[in-house]
């Protein structure tokens, strides 16, 4: 196994963060073409995903746009700095100022137009790539499975770090939808109908999700600080963007026990 868990012939981890889908795909679409290297890609639309994805996923290289909304490149940039994330990176924008180029390559291993010809894409993710350790450099153990045992009739939760925790009703019926949801995600209206399950059958085919989005989303909030060692560093209950939540059962010892509060 690699340091983080990955088989010894593991994939590089590459993360794009752009929040224009149709511009991040021919970078998907490269990388998919490649057969000498082994790539598992994941792409997200928001900066903040690209934060949480980063934390959770330990990718190696991240490839980031500059123009996006609430939290641009840069920005995201210097978030993963200080977060002490090890992720190359490389900057992928429509900007063509010398002074956007020089500003990128101070938070950058490397600077690309969006209107980049697939091979010299491909060549420069490859130089970044080729100043990195292998994915396999190191061996350890696999990364803990970190699915909480979850007392429903006590209203308590029970952590692998031994961590015993009160939860509301509601946080618990959250809780274990997006435990028995084995790592996939959770629609926002699934989540809601199996919280607020009695109000659902009351009202029959005229309950509307909707009216519980933001009773949902604090539930999620009191969750979180209950059950995250640091709640604005979330390794267990990940937002997954205009879809829902999902529980992530693999983050590893270090993810889940060195928060701070």
């Amino acid at each position: 196994m690699a340091d983080d868990g990955r088989p010894a012939d593991a994939a590089w981890r590459i993360l794009i963060v752009d929040d224009v889908p149709a511009e991040s795909r021919p970078c998907v679409t490269a990388l998919e073409t490649v057969t000498d290297e082994l790539y598992e890609i994941q792409s997200v639309t928001s900066a903040r995903d690209g934060l949480e994805v980063a934390r959770a996923w330990r990718p190696d290289l991240i490839i980031l746009d500059i123009n996006m909304p609430e939290m641009d490149g840069y920005e995201l940039a210097r978030c993963l700095k200080a977060d002490g994330s090890d992720a190359s990176r490389l900057f992928l924008t429509n900007r063509a100022a010398a002074r956007d180029e020089a500003e990128g390559l101070d938070l950058a291993d490397d600077f690309i137009a969006k209107s980049f010809n697939a091979r010299v894409f491909l060549k420069r993710v490859r130089n970044i790539l080729s100043r990195r350790p292998q994915p396999n450099a190191a061996t350890t153990q696999a990364p803990r499975d970190w699915r909480p045992q979850v007392d429903a009739v006590r209203h308590r939760v029970t952590m692998p770090d031994g961590r015993v925790i009160r939860v509301t009703p509601n946080g618990i019926r959250a809780l274990l939808a997006l435990v028995h949801a084995s790592g996939e995600a959770v629609s926002y209206a699934s989540l809601i109908r199996e919280v607020w399950t009695e109000e659902a059958d009351a009202a029959g085919e005229a309950f509307d999700p909707g009216d519980f989005r933001d009773s949902l989303f604090a539930t999620i909030s009191r969750l979180r600080e209950k059950i995250e060692p640091d709640p604005g560093y979330h390794r267990f209950i990940i937002n997954v963007e205009r879809v829902g939540y999902r529980y992530n059962p693999r983050a590893d010892e270090s993810d889940g026990s060195d928060g701070s509060d």
